[in-house]
């Protein structure tokens, strides 16, 4: 599943580059291997098929990281890039099978300098800001200001008060 995302990296983690590229965790949360075979990644539903996923096993909470620079960067044993970048401003991701099915989905809010926007590890459905981004592994942190997967995309659930963003 699509665990944690970063798109507004301004000082944490670098790429091969040097480069402060944004990036996506693709965790495999259960208890056994998953094979990531004909996976892709999107942030645009009407391009399902935007970037492939590379085939990668996947062992029982190990995670996949993904830059997002604009690059399409699949080397075995370099760093991976998706060739689409994460608009810090806010939007939705895919991660989609070949036939078109999503699998899982991601919406991103804007987000402030080095917080990621990431899954709380005990219950999937809820996600939230995480101030201490784990860049590459899946770890137990509760976010803060947790929004529910089934509440509606346009309704923020936060600590103090409720907004309609629409508003």
């Amino acid at each position: 599943i699509l665990t944690e995302v970063m798109s507004n990296n301004r000082g944490g983690v670098r790429d091969q580059f040097y480069q402060l590229s944004d990036w996506i965790e693709i965790t495999n949360v259960g208890d056994t291997s998953v094979e990531l075979y004909n996976i892709y990644l999107t942030d645009n539903i009407k391009n399902m098929k935007q970037w492939k996923v590379p085939v990668v096993m996947l062992q029982p909470n190990e995670s996949l990281t993904i830059f997002a620079s604009g690059q399409d960067l699949r080397a075995f044993d370099e760093p991976i890039h998706a060739n689409f970048k994460i608009n810090k401003n806010g939007e939705q991701l895919y991660l989609m099978n070949g036939v078109g099915q999503i699998l899982d989905t991601i919406r991103i809010p804007e987000l402030s300098p080095n917080i990621s926007w990431g899954r709380d590890t005990d219950e999937s459905s809820i996600f939230g800001y995480l101030l201490n981004p784990s860049f590459g592994v899946f770890v137990e942190q509760k976010p803060i200001e947790e929004v529910s997967a089934s509440i509606s995309n346009s309704l923020v659930l936060s600590e103090v008060q409720y907004t309609n963003k629409e508003m």
